[in-house]
Order: structure tokens, then sequence, then C-alpha cells
């Protein structure tokens, strides 16, 4: 089985249409998209759709989250350009029904006696209704995630969420974050995954129109760009 891994394209249109078309070039059993698409970037509805359409499978990512069941379910949410740069999102998409958006929390496999799921994050291990399910754990106390791989009743979990790529082995088991695909300076890119007797994961780099990606970001004048700009896209316009 060969697949193709995109995380957090996050509103960059330009990124994952370059990222769909390079996959289409070549033979993949499954294409995954592990959430957040939406959010950060200058097109969401463009980019949302963009991927709907095409013939992938998705999980659900925390901004997918924050339009189908509102702000309210992260208590983290608290900035007021933060809060307005969730509203003008939700405001760009509202013609997509949110039953389209309700995608599900992982998706699984079984292959050469390995147990693999595909997650936007680590989830909670008691997820109520209506609450919030990812983990608050991060890279900066990478020791939670440590315990987080030992425990885990998978061999191989594929996350995104941290949008710097990280890699956790512990007793025999894996923790992969592929990282964000949309907030990206130069380059775009996607992880293959080829699983035979063994799983070889390697990430595959390709350019896209970054010219027109910051054109659009001048376009937009959309709430707390500036900041996104400098510090999650490392672009000062």
């Amino acid at each position: 089985m060969k697949l193709a891994v995109f995380s957090d394209i996050h509103g960059n249109y330009q990124a994952t249409k370059a990222i769909l078309e390079d996959i289409n070039k070549n033979h993949f059993d499954k294409v995954i998209c592990l959430g957040d698409i939406i959010g950060i970037g200058p097109k969401p509805k463009e980019t949302l759709e963009l991927i709907l359409n095409s013939n992938i499978d998705i999980v659900l990512g925390n901004h997918e989250l924050y339009y189908t069941k509102g702000l309210e379910i992260d208590d983290k949410i608290t900035k007021e350009d933060e809060i307005k740069h969730h509203h003008w999102v939700h405001e760009c998409i509202k013609d997509i029904p949110k039953e389209k958006i309700n995608f599900p929390l992982f998706k699984e496999i079984s292959i050469n006696g390995k147990k693999i799921i595909f997650q936007h994050y680590m989830l909670s291990k008691n997820i109520a209704i209506n609450s919030y399910p990812f983990e608050t754990i991060s890279i900066k106390n990478m020791k939670d995630i440590d315990e987080y791989c030992k425990n885990m009743e998978y061999d191989y979990m594929f996350i995104g969420h941290e949008h710097r790529a990280f890699e956790v082995h512990k007793n025999n088991k894996h923790i992969i974050c592929v990282g964000s695909s949309g907030c990206v300076n130069n380059k775009t890119f996607y992880t293959v995954i080829e699983i035979n007797d063994d799983i070889k994961i390697t990430k595959k780099e390709i350019e896209f129109d970054k010219d027109d990606f910051i054109n659009d970001l001048k376009s937009y004048n959309y709430p707390d760009r500036d900041f996104i700009c400098n510090v999650l896209l490392g672009i000062n316009i």
C-alpha cells in the first residue's frame, strides 16, 4: 500500500493545488488530509472546496471543529483578534454545509499485522459529547508525548496540528507528526508512506506559487493578518 498524507494546509490555496497536482501524477492507494484545511491563510473557501472535490479521505482538525461546533468548544481561544479571524473564516465558508465538514476524528487501517491510525492530533482518553477532543500536550513538553506514545494501542500514529514535524518512537510504537504543508516559506510538501514488509516514510517537497500566495495575503486585509504573516508564516508584507 502506498499513501500520500498532508496536514494543516490552512487556507494556502496555491500549496494545496501544487500538492494535489503532484499527487495526481503518481499512483497512491489512498490520499489522506489530517485536517486544519481552513484558518490562517487568505483563501479558506477555495482551499476547502478544492479538497472536498478531490477523492481523498479527510479527518477533523480543530479549525474545522470551530466551524461545526463553535469557538466555545476551545477555552484557549480568548484573544479578540483571533476570535475575529475565526469569525471571518466562518463567514467565508458559510455557504458550505456543516454536514460536509463534519469529518471523522480518525481513520484506521491494519496491514501486515500493523495497526495504523491517522488523526489530526493525539486524542483525549475520554472524549465527551461536544467537548474538545484533542490533547493539550505539545512539543513544549516532549515527555508527555513520549508517555502517550508508549501507552497507545497503535503501532503507528500519523498526526498534524503541530506545524513543525517531529517523530517519537517508544516501545516499538511510533508517532509521526507530518507538520504543516500550508504554513511554509518556500516549498510545500506531503508525506509518502509505503507499506510492504516494513514501513517507509519520506517527505516529498514541491514548488508552489509563492508570489501568488503573497499577493493574496496583501489583497485580503483580514483580521489578525499581520500577526499571522509575521509569526506563523514568516512573511513580512
